[in-house]
């Protein structure tokens, strides 16, 4: 993640983005975990998957990703829309003009002049935000009138209780109390990063009756059960480890974690693996339907 006070340029000259904690994000690389490379991409990849298809980009094209707000500045003409974490007020500043700036919301496309900025203000929900640009001589003013479909109906696929569903790890079986974790919120610390976070819980944490284990194959949204509390695996993690793995995210609700933050409680459901598949397949239709123009 590119450090606070930089300059970074984004998407060929377009964009250059000053200040927040940003970087350019993509799809998945699969095919190198045997070197030990995790496929890694977007950490909302269904918000980045969004952006793209509201500017009719290919599936490719990065989109950037930010936590903590940048000022970003377009360099020349261009479409651009915002997926991801919501802000209390988002503002396109038209320096060219010195026109008021203008309120820009979530899931829409907007022409940005040369010159033109924009300012992020109070974050109100969820913690990464996906910048997807495209140039303007490349497409029809007519792009500016597709939207995003209605959050109701673009997230019917979650769980109606707000939890993140997990299905049953290998070490699932060594469990002394196998309903401990899904019994109460778990906590998550500041011992996070892209490739995971520690949780802390409040009651004593589920124990696993295994003596030893060779470290094993992991995957995005494995949780592992270490001595210092529960680890949930995010999408640039290590590709082995040796700690029990209790449970595992869906793949469905994997790109969810990517919205929760440091402080912030969480809880799960256990689903089985029919359950998982037919959420993941709702998602998916989600997706396809998720451009309205």
């Amino acid at each position: 993640m590119q450090a606070n006070r930089s300059i970074i340029q984004f998407q060929s000259s377009l964009t250059y983005v000053q200040n927040g904690f940003c970087k350019p994000v993509g799809n998945p690389n699969y095919g190198r975990q045997h070197l030990g490379y995790a496929p890694a991409g977007a950490m909302d990849l269904f918000a980045h998957s969004t952006a793209n298809l509201l500017l009719k980009n290919p599936r490719e094209f990065p989109t950037l990703e930010f936590t903590i707000d940048p000022v970003i500045r377009f360099d020349k003409k261009c479409f651009f829309t915002l997926t991801g974490a919501r802000y209390g007020s988002v503002l396109l500043h038209p320096d060219a003009n010195r026109e008021k700036p203008m309120q820009i919301q979530n899931g829409q496309i907007y022409l940005a002049a040369t010159g033109a900025r924009l300012a992020f203000f109070d974050k109100i929900q969820g913690f990464r935000t996906y910048l997807g640009i495209r140039p303007a001589e490349s497409v029809d003013e007519d792009l500016r009138r597709r939207r995003r479909v209605g959050i109701n109906t673009l997230f019917d696929w979650c769980d109606s209780d707000g939890r993140i569903r997990i299905v049953e790890g290998p070490e699932y079986h060594h469990l002394d109390d196998k309903e401990a974790f899904t019994r109460s919120f778990w906590k998550i610390t500041y011992d996070f990063s892209d490739m995971g976070f520690r949780m802390s819980g409040y009651n004593n944490l589920p124990r696993v009756l295994l003596d030893t284990m060779i470290s094993q194959a992991v995957a995005d949204g494995t949780i592992q059960l270490a001595p210092g509390g529960p680890i949930v695996l995010l999408k640039n993690r290590q590709t082995v480890g040796g700690y029990p793995r209790i449970y595992n995210v869906i793949s469905a609700d994997v790109d969810l974690l990517a919205q929760y933050a440091p402080g912030q409680l969480i809880r799960f459901r256990k689903i089985d693996l029919d359950s998982a598949r037919n959420i993941l397949h709702r998602k998916r239709e989600s997706l396809s339907r998720s451009v309205q123009d």
